[in-house]
């Protein structure tokens, strides 16, 4: 099991940015699944399988169980437009 901790979300938020530029929407939030203790927070014992991934990109919302996914998603399958709105949510 990975620690949140050990995630490199600020690696991700760079290169996302590096990729769709500085003024491109994004939000990358860790959410707690239901039942993780006050006391592992505070040991900082927080685990990838105890949390869930939200993330906005220009509008478009989607959630993820996995951190790889959400790399995924901002690397390969997020586009910018110029109208701030994702390509494939217009043909929707």
């Amino acid at each position: 099991m990975t620690l949140v901790s050990d995630i490199p979300i600020l690696k991700l938020a760079f290169d996302a940015e590096e990729k769709h530029g500085e003024d491109t929407h994004m939000v990358i939030e860790v959410v707690l699944k239901e039942g993780i203790s006050e006391s592992q927070l505070e040991a900082n014992e927080v685990t990838t399988d105890d949390v869930l991934w939200w993330v906005e990109f220009e509008g478009q919302q989607k959630i993820f169980d996995e951190f790889a996914s959400v790399e995924h998603f901002l690397l390969q399958e997020a586009e910018k437009t110029h109208n701030g709105e994702i390509e494939n949510e217009k043909s929707k």
